[in-house]
């Protein structure tokens, strides 16, 4: 049987990776799959001449159906420690489908012609797969640079945390650095500060707020109507003007309500 005369048999029905191709991890696996698929329906093809009492017909289509089994379960598999033993066996396997094909090809059981076409092809596949599980070891394998955060990031950072601390530390540079910027900060205003600075400032403006609005609604909760004098007796970590403000606030909150206008002003809660 000629597989270059044949080569509709293997194309004839479009393989079951085409209803399932989601389970591959990119196009290479899928195609290391489909390889393997086309070189086990041509180990299948080229053994259909030997008979069916000779052993090295059975072991070329165990060896073939193997060969689907391993291939799926690398192409397949999550784990990069898990797959190096299988690229392993498949290596092995298909050099033993290349052996035994040898063996037939020198016992007049497979056409020189055959064997060469099915030899290259396998060649190919145990290529394409060494290719594929290299590729994998790089995508886990940390770059030399990977924990580099540049020197800007780390001035900041370590500026920061001086800061914070309330020590003062050597900027990065060495001491011609040290004394340029002796008594300064290394970044002045770098974006790290500021935003931790603005952060800070917000929060504590909220905190106060909050105190602030407790303390109010407190008093009137307590006693009700208040004018703003009234509360200020109460509430006196800010001026009139701040317990106004906040007044008019929760009045458009709905939080309070008000008799009277300006001076006169009098709030209760609702």
């Amino acid at each position: 049987m000629n597989l270059q005369n044949n080569q509709n048999v293997l194309n004839k029905s479009e393989p079951v990776t085409a209803s399932y191709f989601w389970i591959f991890s990119d196009n290479k696996s899928l195609f290391i799959y489909r390889k393997s698929e086309k070189l086990a329906s041509a180990t299948y093809l080229v053994s259909n001449l030997m008979s069916d009492r000779e052993p090295i017909k059975w072991q070329l289509r165990d060896s073939a159906i193997c060969l689907l089994d391993q291939t799926l379960s690398f192409v397949a598999g999550q784990s990069i420690d898990g797959r190096k033993p299988l690229a392993g066996d498949i290596v092995r396997l298909s050099l033993k489908i290349v052996s035994l094909l040898e063996t037939a090809r020198l016992a007049n059981l497979v056409s020189e012609m055959n064997f060469s076409l099915v030899k290259s092809e396998f060649l190919i596949f145990i290529e394409s797969l060494q290719q594929s599980f290299s590729s994998l070891k790089s995508k886990a394998d940390l770059s030399k640079g990977f924990f580099d955060t540049g020197s800007s990031l780390g001035s900041q950072v370590f500026e920061t945390a001086s800061n914070l601390s309330g020590r003062s530390m050597a900027p990065i540079g060495g001491p011609e650095s040290s004394k340029e910027h002796k008594g300064q900060n290394y970044i002045k205003d770098s974006p790290l500060k500021n935003q931790l600075k603005s952060e800070a400032i917000k929060k504590d403006k909220t905190e106060k707020k909050d105190n602030r609005r407790a303390l109010i609604m407190e008093s009137l909760r307590r006693k009700s109507p208040l004018g703003i004098k009234d509360i200020a007796l109460v509430v006196k970590s800010c001026s009139e003007k701040t317990i106004q403000r906040e007044l008019v606030e929760m009045l458009s909150s709905g939080l309070v309500t008000r008799e009277g206008e300006r001076r006169w002003s009098r709030y209760s809660l609702i």
